[in-house]
């Protein structure tokens, strides 16, 4: 008998952490798993892929920048409507929840999952460092990040590993003629092409890239680089 496992994240819309989320959770689900997914905020993506996959898909109508302590006992009903084996949390909010909802339910096994090096300031470090020992193991997708982890004292050496985002490899097999019609849509001809997919953020250091690039241009010009993504920050990095 496979086990079953509730995700819980913070949030649920076209992201990198998400997308990860839900390609484990679908694939688990092929599996022969049990999955549920719970989103603390109304979800604003991947509802379809969820649904087709068979995935049952929670709320906890919280508002962004709002605390809400119901949103604790919401999510001690869903846990006592699905008693799942592992509960598995994404992101710092999500990662928080699942640790404090762990005194009011008997939960077997609890992993947090953080998708970044710094999630948003000292007090975060300080919250996950005072509430480690509710969880049972923290992963983090980037290496450099479990370092600074267990430098700045958020989660001790012995609980926390490095587990890198996992990639479907088929989906992204070389066909080579939609390569070249590709290129030639684009303009491209012989250039080599850099490509930045991500969010239009802070956090995604586009300057940092373009000044990169504008560097490798100086020096040749049969490079090209294509930025593909949206946010706040859309016009300023146009």
């Amino acid at each position: 008998m496979f086990p079953s496992v509730i995700f819980l994240t913070t949030g649920l819309a076209y992201g990198g952490a998400e997308t990860q989320l839900v390609n484990l959770a679908t694939r688990l689900k092929k599996r022969g798993w049990d999955v549920c997914v719970v989103s603390m905020l109304p979800p604003q993506a991947f509802m379809e892929e969820l649904a087709a996959a068979g995935i049952p898909l929670s709320t906890l109508n919280m508002r962004r920048g709002m605390p809400d302590p119901r949103a604790v006992f919401r999510l001690v009903k869903i846990l006592r409507q699905w008693r799942p084996d592992i509960l598995h949390c994404h992101m710092v909010h999500a990662n928080l929840l699942g640790r404090v909802v762990r005194v009011f339910y008997r939960i077997l096994v609890v992993i947090s999952t953080a998708h970044n090096m710094n999630e948003g300031g000292r007090w975060r470090e300080i919250a996950y460092r005072m509430t480690d020992f509710l969880a049972d193991k923290t992963t983090n997708v980037s290496r450099a990040a479990v370092d600074r982890y267990i430098r700045v004292g958020a989660v001790p050496k012995d609980k926390i590993i490095f587990m890198p985002n996992g990639i479907d490899t088929f989906r992204f097999q070389l066909n080579q003629n939609a390569r070249l019609q590709l290129r030639r849509e684009l303009g491209l001809n012989e250039n080599f092409v850099w490509l930045a997919v991500g969010r239009f953020e802070e956090a995604k250091d586009y300057p940092n890239l373009l000044q990169a690039f504008k560097s490798v241009t100086d020096e040749r010009n049969d490079a090209a680089l294509l930025i593909a993504g949206q946010g706040t920050l859309f016009e300023d990095i146009k």
